[in-house]
């Protein structure tokens, strides 16, 4: 028998359903020490061999897995932890079998107590925990596998947590039952388009399922009084909600699926990612610019605020070509933008007295795809681009600025590099009655703005792409280089 046990084997005793630890056997088998696994107090305990040997003859102990193994780490405060109770009782543990003895073990301890000038109950913890254990000195590091509660509820006898002085407040013991009606109504009145508070929601639940609604003599209904400590607190239901919310639905359902691609989805990717070089993509869009203009025949005569178109290539971040008129954003003034993209840019500024090199702006190409918004590019003019020119043709889905960020940031820079400075520019903060009208304001025709406007590209081309050319730019980020 002697031969089928050794130190640190675990047993498992089937009438009292519990695990031992051997700690240590004699070599004439007449004294063995075991302790306890599944109980945070005890010590060894002594028997004998013949005491486990009927044992198993009886079926009432078998050998089982050690999983009691503490984890190793790294974590520095640990180890040092680790290490300075080892230093205290190492040689201590080593004194077998007198460590085990329960005449013996009391003065061991009381010396390594006084020698460090420590309380010997404070010891025992420790060295109870190196037994359990494996006798390993690791039995010293804390054991954060019982540390937490990651996906559990946790349910109490008594409510944990300082107590308010407020009745009302306090809250109760919450319950399974408790969670699903918190459940119920977060789903039946917080996540509904009319956006009731939380707040509201709180005290709808309340209300109705744990207050009484009883009617007096006149049948007239009204709720009774009810005791802080059986009602869940606001506190405790805004704590569920925030451990329970599901962004994504919460979004979708109080506001809508859109709202929530367009703002509050994650981003992955990247908007150039599967392109391979200039002219893979040009991006197109319009805007009314932030700024009225005169009549060139008559500066006396306001004629409104342009209407921008931009082409930018999705790779190289270059404008491409531009359009400025006053006709609203429509087919005409699409293709007047792509026409501009497609010809020699040193003959165009040359029209507006502007005279550059074609290295200055060398766009004069058409692309192998064009992405739009849904607007010009979805009429029947869009169909001669793919059967004439070769060009492919893709809008995005509605409301989805976001899926074309190069140009939608382009508007952007121009707005805050040129046409803020600019004057009759619209200012939001002069709009109210009794302030200046800035329209009021405006000496700029349509010729002069274009030809600031083209001023303003020629600027930014050049230093855009020479940072993002240098690296000294992340390309994924349109930032203002033209100041």
């Amino acid at each position: 028998m002697l031969e089928c046990l050794s130190v640190n084997q675990v047993l498992f005793s089937t009438d009292e359903q519990l695990n031992y630890r051997i700690l240590y056997i004699s070599p004439d088998g007449l004294e063995v020490y075991w302790i306890v696994l599944d109980k945070e107090s005890g010590l060894p305990v002594k028997v004998t061999l013949q005491f486990l040997e009927e044992k198993f003859l009886l079926g009432k102990l078998e050998s089982v897995e050690d999983k009691w193994i503490m984890m190793p780490t790294d974590k520095e405060d640990e180890l040092a932890r680790r290490d300075k109770l080892w230093g205290m009782l190492g040689e201590t543990l080593q004194n077998e079998p007198y460590i085990y003895r329960r005449n013996s073990r009391g003065k061991l301890l009381n010396n390594v107590a006084e020698q460090y000038k420590v309380p010997v109950q404070h010891l025992y913890n420790p060295v109870r925990k190196y037994w359990q254990y494996g006798k390993d000195k690791n039995a010293f590091l804390p054991d954060n596998r019982k540390k937490g509660g990651k996906g559990k509820e946790r349910l109490y006898q008594n409510k944990p947590g300082r107590k308010s002085s407020d009745l009302e407040s306090r809250g109760k013991v919450l319950t399974e039952q408790d969670f699903q009606l918190f459940e119920k109504y977060i789903r039946k009145e917080y996540l509904k388009k009319d956006h009731p508070t939380l707040k509201q929601v709180y005290r709808d639940m309340v209300r109705s399922e744990y207050a009484d609604i009883v009617r007096d003599e006149f049948g007239m209904e009204y709720v009774t009084a009810y005791e802080g400590s059986k009602v869940p607190s606001y506190r405790q239901f805004y704590y569920w909600y925030s451990k329970h919310r599901d962004h994504k639905e919460e979004t979708e359902k109080r506001e809508s699926e859109k709202e929530y691609d367009l703002n509050d989805r994650p981003t992955v990717g990247k908007a150039d990612s599967g392109l391979y070089g200039p002219g893979s993509e040009y991006q197109i869009d319009a805007t009314i610019a932030d700024i009225y203009l005169v009549s060139r025949f008559n500066r006396k005569n306001i004629i409104g605020r342009p209407v921008v178109y931009f082409v930018k290539d999705v790779f190289s971040r270059i404008v491409a070509g531009l359009y400025i008129g006053l006709e609203g954003p429509s087919w005409m003034g699409m293709s007047m933008a792509l026409y501009n993209s497609f010809i020699d840019k040193v003959a165009f500024c040359h029209s507006y007295g502007l005279e550059i090199s074609e290295e200055q702006w060398p766009c004069h190409h058409v692309p192998f795809s064009l992405l739009g918004d849904r607007g010009e590019l979805e009429s029947e003019n869009a169909n001669r681009l793919v059967e004439e020119l070769g060009i492919r043709v893709s809008n995005t889905p509605p409301y989805r600025g976001d899926l074309k960020p190069i140009i939608e940031r382009h508007f952007r820079i121009l707005n805050d590099t040129c046409v803020t400075r600019l004057p009759g520019n619209v200012k939001p903060d002069m709009s109210q009655r009794g302030g200046h009208d800035y329209r009021f304001d405006a000496i700029l025709d349509l010729y002069q703005f274009t030809r600031i406007i083209i001023h303003n590209t020629l600027l930014y081309n050049s230093c855009h792409s020479f940072c993002i050319a240098s690296g000294k730019c992340n390309p994924d980020k349109t930032r203002d280089h033209t100041r």
